[in-house]
């Protein structure tokens, strides 16, 4: 058979036109099918700065959302211990006052009890989320403390010997207070508090709570401590001297709960901010969202309708072609 150069020509040009229509039918059938544009760049006219910046933002709101999802979970710990711990303590210092004009048995009772408080103290700052210690600070992979009775043997040790209540307290003051002394040495075994303050979102920003160091927790370790010590007889001096301690240290411990109190409204006011902050990511994330689908979404009815214009037009061209040539329509598509 014989091709014509017309025949020849008019082939050439139907491949070029089937190859345009089909790239297009192609194009338009998967944005139909993914409702996204198979080519932003080409819909920006290359200008993609806009998509950039925002895709560069969303990211960074990924990263506060994270930050502040960690931020909720350990402050929500923190919030639960400290709970727990003034529960604990909750009018112990009133009743062991009211029990040195009660007598043995009315006082007994409430001092034993503390010795078993101090423990359940302690093991509460030892919480832990994911393997992070909530009250150990910068070194969250160890815990915070030592168990409670190597921190009261390590107590037992430093007032061994002193029969004078003064001296007894003034002891255990340093012990627990002071700067460099047996609870920082060998009691603490957790890191500062976290310098540097982390985002939580574009306006939010929290240093990362608290650490079992803290002077208020540190004062109810103390306070449980001095009952401890006092019940299990430790203590050598005479039955005054001993009722001097447990009403120092009741008062103490009345001051010392006070004080535990404001740290944890302090605890309070950080997680009204992360929920401030959750509620702003969650604003930027939706608004981010809608500007990039703005650009990055195409119109699926416009979509649709210039789908139905190709595949007729397709159809239209291959009834003209095949008039003047032997094409069939599988052959004409290929």
């Amino acid at each position: 058979m014989i091709t014509s150069l017309g025949d020849l020509h008019q082939t050439i040009i139907a491949k070029r036109v089937n190859s345009n229509i089909r790239s297009e039918l192609i194009q338009l059938t998967t944005e139909v099918g993914t409702g996204k544009k198979s080519d932003i760049s080409a819909s920006l006219l290359g200008n993609n700065s806009a998509i950039a910046s925002i895709d560069r933002k969303i990211r960074l709101v990924a990263s506060y959302e994270e930050n502040s999802r960690q931020a909720e979970q350990n402050f929500s710990v923190i919030d639960t211990v400290l709970t727990k711990i003034n529960s604990s303590i909750e009018g112990l210092g009133p009743q062991a006052i009211a029990g040195l004009s009660g007598g043995e048995g009315v006082l007994t009772p409430v001092i034993n009890a503390s010795s078993q408080k101090f423990s359940d103290v302690v093991t509460a700052l030892q919480t832990s989320v994911g393997g992070q210690f909530v009250f150990s600070g910068q070194n969250s992979t160890t815990p915070p403390l030592l168990d409670a009775a190597e921190i009261l043997e390590s107590l037992r040790i430093e007032v061994a010997g002193i029969s004078d209540a003064a001296t007894f307290m003034a002891v255990v003051d340093s012990f627990f207070l002071d700067e460099g002394e047996g609870f920082d040495t060998i009691a603490y075994t957790g890191g500062d508090i976290k310098a540097e303050s982390v985002k939580l979102s574009s306006t939010v920003s929290s240093a990362g709570g608290t650490t079992a160091a803290n002077g208020s927790i540190r004062s109810v370790l103390r306070d449980l401590a001095v009952y401890s010590l006092v019940g299990e007889g430790t203590f050598p001096g005479d039955r005054t001297q001993e009722e001097l301690i447990i009403e120092a240290n009741s008062h103490n411990l009345i001051a010392s709960q006070k004080s535990l109190t404001l740290l944890h409204a302090g605890i309070g006011l950080e997680q009204g901010r992360i929920k401030e902050a959750v509620a702003e990511n969650q604003s930027d994330s939706y608004f981010l969202s809608k500007s990039r689908n703005e650009i990055s979404n195409v119109d699926l009815f416009s979509t649709a309708t210039r789908l139905e214009e190709i595949q007729s037009q397709l159809e239209r061209y291959y009834l003209v072609i095949s008039k003047t040539s032997q094409l069939n329509f599988a052959n004409f598509i290929r």
